[in-house]
């Protein structure tokens, strides 16, 4: 199998297919492609993966590079004769569709997950018929869903949200707390607001730590994105983690200040994290105010958005209430959501045991 993941802002496409790819049963083979900047936390996890440099890198034309990634998808392919391919971005570019149609004894699958902005996308949505399927990962704000992906379902396999680690890979509170070389007694609090790459949330995290330096209580660690384009200053007392998955560790905290993509909204609810989730609001983004919005409006967490700082103080201060954490967690484990990455595996699975005969070479 040959999982393609975009770049993007964060990790999230990247670390979808990674979900899925070690749940994939033996003999299956997953292989990667990938323009993400994370490309090295796919060889830690024990695969193999090509790079593939998206056109912003090499500062070329558009219609070039959709040449080149067609030539290179073609020669991948070739090499190494993939049943399944699953590609996971939003956007579905023309090289893509072009190599579609140059292997038409391969399986092409679409991991798309929903949430997109109110009338965006449109002309992707197009090319969802050069599909053999769409695999689409449920959202927990989907009942918020406004984009067209909410309205085009007709080919799609819905899946349980999809997260990388399994609850029972979650480290316990006083276990994850020694690895990090925290303070047992004292809670934690976790900043993670992305890479910053395309939203300023500077105002946001500044007062954060100001609030909570004011706090002697209370311990905090700030969250080093792997694909950030700058190193944020923070006070020495601040714990910096630059680790991945970090959800691994979300058991040391006792609340979390986080940015609201996919996989950070998904990965905190499950774990029972109590969080003030500030959305990227970058028009580029998928709806992450309407995520946030549903995490408030369910008492799942609270919505912050970042021209609302003068709320921020407050939240702080309502998430460190024990018995609002209390609260917080009990509703999150209420959800009772299974992984979908198992039955994601299940369906790619089902592909590639099956041989592609049908699409024509014009697709």
């Amino acid at each position: 199998m040959l999982f393609i993941a975009s770049n993007g802002i964060g990790m999230g496409h990247l670390t979808r297919l990674l979900a899925i790819a070690r749940r994939c049963p033996p003999p299956l083979q997953p292989v990667f492609a990938t323009m993400s900047q994370g490309l090295r936390v796919v060889h830690e996890m024990g695969y193999l993966a090509e790079y593939l440099p998206d056109h912003r890198y090499l500062d070329c034309d558009v219609y070039r590079w959709n040449k080149y990634l067609c030539q290179e998808l073609d020669e991948l392919i070739s090499f190494y004769d993939p049943s399944v391919v699953v590609f996971d971005c939003n956007c579905p570019y023309q090289g893509l569709i072009d190599a579609i149609g140059h292997n038409p004894s391969v399986w092409f699958l679409w991991c798309r997950r929903g949430m997109w902005r109110r009338g965006v996308g449109a002309e992707f949505i197009e090319r969802e018929r050069f599909f053999d399927a769409v695999l689409e990962p449920r959202d927990l704000a989907g009942a918020f869903d406004a984009g067209l992906t909410a309205q085009s379902r007709e080919r799609a396999r819905i899946v349980d949200p999809v997260v990388l680690l399994g609850r029972d890979e979650i480290l316990p509170g006083e276990v994850a707390r020694r690895e990090l070389g925290l303070d047992l007694e004292r809670p934690v609090v976790l900043i993670q607001l992305g890479s910053g790459n395309n939203y300023d949330y500077e105002s946001v995290r500044r007062l954060v730590l100001r609030h909570l330096a004011g706090r002697a209580d209370v311990q905090v660690v700030f969250a080093e994105w792997l694909m950030s384009n700058q190193s944020l200053d923070v006070p020495p007392e601040v714990l910096r983690l630059r680790r991945f998955p970090l959800a691994r560790w979300f058991g040391a905290f006792d609340a979390a200040v986080s940015a609201v993509g996919y996989n950070s909204f998904h990965e905190l609810i499950f774990a029972g994290v109590p969080t003030v989730f500030v959305p990227n609001e970058n028009p580029q983004q998928d709806d992450q105010l309407a995520r946030a919005g549903y995490a408030d409006r369910h008492g799942l967490g609270i919505c912050l958005r970042a021209q609302e700082i003068y709320r921020l103080k407050a939240a702080l201060d309502r998430l460190l209430d024990p018995d609002e954490q209390a609260a917080i967690r009990a509703r999150c484990a209420a959800l009772g959501t299974t992984n979908g990455a198992e039955d994601a595996a299940h369906m790619v699975a089902e592909y590639a045991s099956i041989r592609r005969v049908e699409r024509a070479q014009s697709a």
